[in-house]
C-alpha cells in the first residue's frame, strides 16, 4: 500500500523527536496501529557533512496521539545526536494487515 508521509523533527533539549503522519494515499484515510518497525529514520546530511545511509535508533514510542500520527524519539546508537542541523529520510515500510507499506519523506531539524 502507498503511503503517504508527512514528518516534522524537533530538538526539546533533551533529543530528537520526529513526529510522522501515515495515511493511504489511495483515500486519504490515516493509517493506525503501526509500530516501531514500521518506521526508519536515516540521516541524510549531518554536522559533519554527508552521512548517507547513517541509520538512527528508534529509542522511544511510537507515541500515536492521535490517528495517523505517530511521534518516535531518535538517537545514534542510543546516544543522542550531536548538535548541529540535519537533514532525515523519514521510511514507512513493513506490513499492516499483511499488506506492504511503501512512503518516505524528507525533514530537516537542528539539535541544541
Amino acid at each position: 500500500m502507498k503511503v503517504d508521509v508527512t514528518a516534522a523533527a524537533r530538538d526539546f533539549g533533551f533529543g530528537m523527536t520526529v513526529v510522522i503522519s501515515a495515511v493511504r494515499a489511495s483515500t486519504g484515510k490515516p493509517i493506525v496501529g503501526l509500530g516501531k518497525s514500521n518506521f526508519k529514520v536515516v540521516v541524510i546530511q549531518g554536522p559533519s557533512g554527508w552521512s548517507v545511509g547513517d541509520d538512527l535508533t528508534i529509542d522511544g514510542g511510537p507515541f500515536a496521539p492521535t490517528d495517523g500520527v505517530y511521534a518516535v524519539s531518535v538517537t545514534k546508537g542510543g546516544d543522542k545526536l550531536a548538535a548541529g542541523q540535519y537533514t532525515f529520510a523519514v521510511i514507512v515500510k513493513g506490513t499492516k494487515d499483511k499488506v506492504a507499506l511503501a512512503g518516505q519523506t524528507l525533514t530537516s531539524a537542528g539539535m541544541k
